[in-house]
């Protein structure tokens, strides 16, 4: 079975609600490929991310772990059908399909990040760690985030990773 991943930025947010990225346990990939939750993530560590102008893998010091909460989440369900990755719907992703930034709230991208994004498609190809596509269902207020949101008291606690270069990282 093949392993899959999802791209995410890696920007320094402002502390505001309904910013954030990804949900406590998301895995990251590291660059030696072992894998840790995001928010068990700490400054120097080296994580996996993607040089654009190579066009392959390359390797990226964190230099922040941001640790939010937010009212707002979603889900990307990759087409393994196993993998569920929750984040934040401001939280810009790259379309490995079309070629560019994408997000589920592009005004808010842009407030949060200074990142021009288009809006994501309800099924969109991403990239894996690899830069192949890999198909994933966008699912906006699902049944699955909304019981945990009423369980968190109508917040969840979100992290993303300020990286040293490349503003790229793994995440499945």
């Amino acid at each position: 079975m093949r392993l899959v991943f999802l791209v995410g930025a890696a920007i320094a947010l402002p502390q505001a609600d309904g910013s954030g990225c990804f949900a406590a346990q998301t895995p990251v990939t590291l660059w030696d490929g072992t894998r840790r939750a995001i928010a068990n993530m700490s400054v120097g560590d080296v994580v996996r991310t993607w040089d654009e102008s190579r066009g392959r893998p390359a390797a990226a010091r964190v230099l922040a772990v941001t640790r939010l909460w937010s009212s707002e989440v979603m889900d990307i369900l990759l087409e393994d059908g196993a993998t569920r990755i929750t984040s934040t719907p401001d939280h810009p992703f790259w379309s490995h399909g079309s070629g560019r930034i994408v997000s589920a709230d592009p005004a808010s991208t842009k407030a949060d990040y200074g990142l021009e994004a288009f809006m994501i498609g309800a099924n969109e190809t991403f990239a894996d760690e690899d830069g192949r596509p890999l198909r994933g269902a966008v699912v906006l207020g699902s049944p699955a985030v909304a019981r945990q949101l009423r369980g968190g008291g109508g917040r969840r606690e979100v992290f993303t990773l300020c990286l040293d270069r490349h503003h790229w990282f793994f995440a499945h």
